[in-house]
This record gives structure tokens, C-alpha cells and sequence, in this order.
């Protein structure tokens, strides 16, 4: 108990310390650009590259884990895993690229001409979007990297590594806004994905002696891993499809209505990223070995426990934020050159957001008991129905242009997300039906 304590709190300290680089950002670029209709089109961009960083984050960093650690009990794990780890990184690698660059094709030449951006908008959006789009392939490797390390219990460095992409994109911004504006956000953005994945392959390199890729298609570990990645895959495409569609939503608001919606979501991150990440880490990491251990009972009452402890810690945290989300805004964008209006909107979409902490983390929990259980398609039915009744609020119950509906029909989202979620989590607990181990 000890031991999980210790390695919760130094993933959690580290991660804080990791991430909180990148909460400066917005407020960095709320301090230097403002609000206009050329932030709209950048954040546009910015969210279509958050959706796919999304869908690649959870099974890149998470579903690797247990993959890792049962290779390693094997009698032969060390060669294994080294071919293991280099396969995983190249395919990944070429797979996300191609991705990438059907993405790009796809965007400008379909979805910009439905965008309502002028010339400069468009032009600036185009850019962007290529900057980030190059540095997915990074992303997602450092994703895979990260968990081949929370697999090797090196929590530390790896959850310090994101501090990487938040400095340079900082010092980009300084150094380079005379010369691109905000686009030197998204150069800085590609060039710290570089930078980091190449220190976290060496930090795995240094733990793991990583051999030659298979290039056969016949390993039966990056089969089992890309067939549980494919249905994780789907639920983070749902998940992470929310907030894009919230974006397309917003930006029909009319100028910096997006750019609103965004300072606002990223500010309602901040607790579920710092507090959550390093916790769910060690959790599944822990609720895998109770797992294979002890029997699906066990891994039952510890995420009792979690739910518990976490829906009371999240409910008050929950309260602290709403009441004092006039004081929070104040602080963080008191400086900015936002109206009056502006103000009061980012107020009130914040303020909505803030009732979603509580679903939003308990689902989580549920999420990673189906993880353990490596049951990733009651994972995606359960984000799918969030998706759909997302969508449906959006298209029905948004009765006014104002950025604080969409974040109502979010808010909807989360706790329907909790229901199915709580739901097939506790069907999978009955009935036995997810996968209980890895077939190699």
C-alpha cells in the first residue's frame, strides 16, 4: 500500500510539474493575441490536432502496459520486449504518418471550404493545421514511449517530459511572434514533440535494449495489442469528437466565440490533467496485478474504493471551482484585452464546465476497470452513446448563440458518459465476458 502510495504521489508531483508549463500557454497566448477571428481559425486547427492527439493518447500510453509487463514475465521477455518495442514504434510511426497526411488532403480540401473563415483566416488555418499535423507522428511516439516507461515503473521523467513541448512552445512564441504571429505557437508545438520523443527514446533505451523491428505480420503480441488499440481507437474517436463538434458548434457564434470556448475548456483541464493523469497511471498498473492475482472480485472492490474516495475528493473540488469561478477568470485573464462581455461569457462557460468534473472522472475510474478487464468495446459503446447525445443537445437544445449552451450539452455528455459507463462496467463485473489475460 505504501509502495502505490509512493509511486501515485511521484507520478502525480512529477506530472504537476510536467504539465504546468503548458497551463501558461493559454494564458501566454490570451496575453499576446487576444481574441479575433485569426485566433479562431489557429485554435480551429489547434482543436482538429487535440481531437487526434486525443484518440492516440489513451491506447499509445495506457493499453500498452499490460502488453509490456506481460512480455516481461516470459522466459525470453528481454530479447522479446526489444523487438516488441522497436515493431511498436515503426508501425506506429508509419501508420500515424499516413494518417497525418490524409487528414491534411482531407481538411483543405473538403472541410475549409464549409468553415466560415475569411481568406487570412483560412490561410492561417491551412498553416497551422500542417504544423501540427507533423508533429502527430512525434506525439503519438512519445505517447508509446511514456507507457513502455509506466510499464518499467519509471514514472518520474516520463511524467515530467511534457514540460518539453510547453517550453519550446513558449519560447517560440517570444521569439518568433514578430515572424509568424501565432503560428510560432504550433512551430513551437512541433518542434517540442520532436525534442521530446527523442528523450524519451533514450530514456527507454537506457532500460530496455531495443533490437531489431519484426517485420512479419505474425507476432502475436502487436496482433493482440492492434486488435484491443482498434476499439480503443473508436471510443477515443467518439470522445475526442465531442469538443471538436462543440468547436464547430462555437465558431458559428460568431468572432472569438471559439477562442472562448477554448481558454474556458483548457482552464477546466487543468485539475482532471494534473490530478487524474499520474493517479489512473498507478491505478491501472496496480488494479492489473490485483487482477491477475486475486480474481475479478478483488479489481471489483478496489475500484469501489476509488470511485469512493475520488467522487468525494472530485464533488468538493467540483463546488470550490464553480463558486469561485468569477475570482479564477479574474486571475488568470484579468490582464488580457477581453470586453466586459467576453469576460462574463468566459465566466459562465467555465462556470458550466465545472459541473462535468465529478462524471468525467468517475468514468474514467469505470474506463480503467474495462481496461484491465481488456474489454475496449464496452469502452467505445459506452462513448458512443455519450457522442450521439452530445450531438442530439447541440442540434436540439442549443436555443441561443452562446459559447455557455454548448457547455451545457457537454456537461449532459459527461454524465450520461458516467451512467453507461457505471453500467457495462458492472455487467462486465457479472458476467465474466471481457478478456481476462493476454494470448500470446
Amino acid at each position: 500500500m505504501k509502495s502505490i502510495a509512493l509511486q501515485i504521489s511521484i507520478a502525480t508531483f512529477s506530472n504537476l510539474l510536467g504539465r504546468a508549463v503548458g497551463f501558461f500557454v493559454p494564458i501566454v497566448l490570451a496575453y499576446v493575441f487576444g481574441i479575433s477571428r485569426e485566433t479562431d481559425a489557429f485554435f480551429l486547427a489547434y482543436g482538429i490536432v487535440t481531437f487526434c492527439s486525443t484518440i492516440l493518447s489513451l491506447p499509445a500510453t495506457h493499453l500498452i502496459v499490460p502488453f509490456v509487463r506481460e512480455i516481461e514475465r516470459d522466459a525470453t521477455g528481454t530479447q522479446r520486449l526489444g523487438k516488441f518495442v522497436a515493431s511498436i514504434l515503426l508501425y506506429s510511426a508509419i501508420i500515424v504518418s499516413v494518417i497525418s497526411c490524409l487528414i491534411y488532403l482531407v481538411t483543405i480540401h473538403w472541410l475549409i471550404s464549409m468553415l466560415p473563415l475569411h481568406t487570412e483566416g483560412q490561410i492561417l488555418f491551412t498553416r497551422s493545421l500542417g504544423l501540427f499535423l507533423c508533429a502527430l507522428p512525434f506525439f503519438n511516439l512519445s505517447c508509446l514511449l511514456t507507457g513502455i516507461l509506466y510499464a518499467r515503473q519509471c514514472f518520474g521523467l516520463a511524467s515530467l517530459s511534457p514540460a518539453i513541448r510547453g517550453i519550446t512552445m513558449l519560447t517560440s512564441v517570444f521569439f518568433l511572434k514578430s515572424y509568424f504571429w501565432i503560428q510560432s505557437a504550433a512551430i513551437g508545438f512541433m518542434m517540442g514533440e520532436i525534442f521530446r520523443s527523442l528523450f524519451l527514446f533514450c530514456l527507454v533505451n537506457r532500460t530496455i535494449e531495443i533490437m531489431a523491428p519484426t517485420f512479419g505480420l505474425f507476432d502475436t503480441a502487436l496482433i493482440n495489442f492492434y486488435k484491443k488499440a482498434f476499439f480503443q481507437l473508436l471510443a477515443m474517436v467518439a470522445t475526442a469528437g465531442i469538443p471538436l463538434i462543440a468547436r464547430g458548434y462555437a465558431i458559428t457564434f460568431g468572432p472569438g466565440a471559439i477562442t472562448i470556448f477554448e481558454y474556458a475548456e483548457k482552464l477546466y483541464m487543468i485539475p482532471l490533467n494534473l490530478a487524474g493523469f499520474g493517479l489512473f497511471t498507478v491505478l491501472l498498473a496496480g488494479w492489473s496485478r490485483v487482477h491477475l492475482n486475486e480474481g475479478v472480485h478483488a479489481l471489483n472492490r478496489a475500484v469501489s474504493r476509488a470511485v469512493a474516495g475520488i467522487g468525494a475528493l472530485a464533488s468538493f473540488l467540483s463546488c470550490i471551482l464553480f463558486l469561485g469561478r468569477s475570482w479564477i477568470i479574474d486571475v488568470v485573464f484579468g490582464g488580457s484585452s477581453f470586453t466586459e462581455h467576453q469576460f462574463s461569457i468566459l465566466k459562465d462557460t467555465y462556470g458550466t464546465m465545472t459541473l462535468g468534473l465529478v462524471p468525467n472522472l468517475l468514468s474514467q475510474i469505470f474506463s480503467r476497470g474495462l481496461l484491465v478487464r481488456r474489454n475496449t468495446r464496452y469502452i467505445f459503446l459506452a462513448s458512443s452513446m455519450t457522442f450521439l447525445t452530445v450531438l442530439g443537445a447541440l442540434t436540439f437544445m442549443v436555443q441561443r448563440d452562446e459559447v455557455q449552451e454548448v457547455a451545457k450539452a457537454l456537461v449532459l455528455g459527461y454524465w450520461i458518459s458516467l451512467m453507461a459507463m457505471c453500467s457495462l462496467y458492472i455487467h462486465e463485473i457479472r458476467k465474466g465476458t471481457g478478456d481476462a489475460h493476454i494470448h500470446r
